[in-house]
């Protein structure tokens, strides 16, 4: 009663499918998040855009998004290093 190993596929898809991201909270507003960071808005004011809609969150965490997703779209300027 020997069971058999799985094939390298088969443990990297399943490696693969546990290493997923879980998606943030911000997602649900990232256009509106995006579009008041390239209209001026600062952290803050999106702090408190997002705490109008329920969506408790500091600012240093609204940094941070917005860096992980340009850095997936190859983009540097919106969250510019100090503007918190």
């Amino acid at each position: 009663m020997s069971k058999e190993l799985p094939t390298s596929a088969e443990l990297l898809k399943k490696a693969n499918r546990h290493n997923k991201p879980k998606p943030s909270l911000l997602d649900v507003y990232r256009d509106s998040i995006v579009l008041l960071k390239d209209k001026g808005f600062t952290y803050k004011e999106i702090e408190t855009f997002l705490k109008d809609n329920l969506i408790i969150i500091p600012s240093y965490k609204i940094s941070a998004y917005l860096k992980k997703i340009n850095a997936a779209v190859g983009k540097n300027n919106i969250a510019q290093k100090g503007e918190v």
